[in-house]
């Protein structure tokens, strides 16, 4: 079963001098734009979407947007991610604005699985959000992979700490977390870090 759960799927139309007024929800919000523009504020920042553009919200953030020309078509998806670890994750990214051609692929996908409501197509457009989450998890990871070492060189173990150091920077990391988490011994993650003169 794909641990994904769409919530609400629609296509709308806005006329220009709309305004949706700044919100936020305990889900994600996506938002993929048809014809048109959206001049949007998300998270305190200003981000103009126009035609082939889309945008994924992460949940509990502030965003409001604006119609102020031609009229505006676009396609919205609603989503929660049951999966705590993957909604960490995922979450993790922040704000993912993408004019890949892929985006606009995938979310009309959705739309139109999402429309004939019934198991197979339910698992489908579900499906292929996760596709999607994933192309847009990538191509954040190639935008941001200037930051992290290259870490090919290494052991595979080594790599497997390096990589986990990465995706955890930002929290407290303590030596039986390691344990806990690689499912090596403390010996053996000592003599890693031995082993590039890193204190343990």
């Amino acid at each position: 079963m794909v641990n994904v759960q769409i919530l609400w799927v629609t296509r709308s139309l806005l006329e220009p001098d709309t305004t949706i007024n700044l919100h936020k929800h305990d889900y994600y919000h996506m938002l993929y734009v048809l014809r048109g523009r959206l001049d949007m504020v998300i998270g305190g920042e200003p981000l103009s979407l126009k035609e082939g553009h889309g945008v994924v919200i992460p949940k509990k953030t502030d965003h409001a947007f604006t119609v102020s020309e031609d009229t505006s078509e676009y396609l919205e998806v609603k989503f929660a991610l049951p999966d705590k670890r993957l909604d960490e994750r995922f979450g993790r990214l922040g704000v993912c604005h993408s004019d890949a051609p892929a985006f606009g692929t995938m979310i009309q996908q959705i739309a139109e699985a999402y429309a004939q409501p019934n198991p197979l197509t339910n698992e489908a457009a579900a499906s292929y959000l996760l596709a999607l989450l994933y192309a847009l998890h990538q191509q954040h990871q190639q935008q941001e992979d200037f930051r992290y070492i290259d870490a090919s060189v290494y052991s595979d173990l080594s790599q497997q700490i390096i990589h986990y150091l990465e995706d955890h920077f930002a929290e407290p990391v303590t030596l039986d977390r390691l344990v806990q988490d690689l499912k090596y011994g403390k010996s053996c993650l000592c003599a890693v870090f031995i082993i590039f003169d890193c204190i343990c």
